[in-house]
């Protein structure tokens, strides 16, 4: 980030090409919509962009990025009021055959009953993600999928390491009591 402030313009390919799948994924897993996705996508990197001569090279670039993708959601769910999708929803408008669950299963899977308890899984989690309060799913979410030590989660959401760490307890607990019946 240091060279693209700089004025090195490859610098900022070399970023894109290392975070654009984490940040895409942290912001897929939010809204659960490709097009809308892909918009906040754009926001985010732009915001990253106009933001590029305020980043502080003591802190770790991957907390940085992720604050901007994080207020640009909450930006978003601000100005949009957008409610959590539900995996049964129908992926376009007025379709009744595929939904946002079915596009979660691996396509290239042979074993039809691996990729239906994949499908089920996958929609239980999803379930079971939705119930959780804000900050725990998002804490979870940041851990699991997007691999974010403990002390950057704390720092992107405004509290100490241990109330983090505690957040992803009680997320824990609360997939487990969801999921027990599903083993």
């Amino acid at each position: 980030m240091v060279r693209y402030v700089n004025g090195d313009e490859r610098a900022f390919n070399v970023l894109m090409s290392r975070y654009k799948g984490r940040v895409w994924g942290y912001i897929y897993r939010h809204c659960y919509n490709p097009d809308r996705a892909a918009e906040l996508f754009q926001d985010s990197f732009y915001k990253l962009v106009r933001a590029a001569s305020s980043f502080d090279p003591n802190r770790r670039f991957s907390t940085w990025l992720f604050t901007i993708v994080r207020n640009t959601l909450i930006d978003s769910y601000k100005k949009r009021r957008l409610k959590t999708l539900s995996m049964s929803m129908p992926l376009e408008p007025g379709d009744t055959k595929r939904t946002f669950g079915d596009t979660l299963a691996d396509p290239e899977s042979a074993d039809g009953e691996k990729l239906t308890r994949q499908k089920q899984l996958e929609g239980r989690l999803q379930q079971a993600l939705e119930k959780l309060n804000p900050d725990q799913r998002e804490v979870f979410v940041l851990r699991q999928f997007e691999g974010l030590p403990f002390a950057d989660i704390a720092e992107l959401q405004g509290c100490p390491e241990n109330t983090a760490k505690t957040r992803m307890r009680y997320a824990l607990e609360a997939l487990r009591r969801e999921l027990e019946d599903f083993a």
